[in-house]
């Protein structure tokens, strides 16, 4: 868990602060996340599924206002 918190959630957590950045930096956290499954499948993939719940501003209709 220290090693997933430290090497990947920290760097979202500090930069998710960002309004304007923050749609890039969840999607490049997913690729990560993805990445991190060759080497531990179980816990990219839970981190993938709760992740997911977070992500539903990232619509096709939404997106639009991002580049506002």
């Amino acid at each position: 868990m220290c090693v997933f918190i430290v090497g990947f959630y920290a760097k979202a957590w500090f930069t998710a602060a960002d309004p304007v950045a923050a749609p890039r930096n969840d999607i490049a956290f997913i690729k990560v996340l993805i990445d991190y499954k060759l080497v531990d499948f179980s816990a990219a993939t839970v981190a993938l599924r709760k992740f997911s719940h977070h992500m539903w501003y990232l619509s096709e209709k939404l997106v639009g206002l991002s580049f506002f």
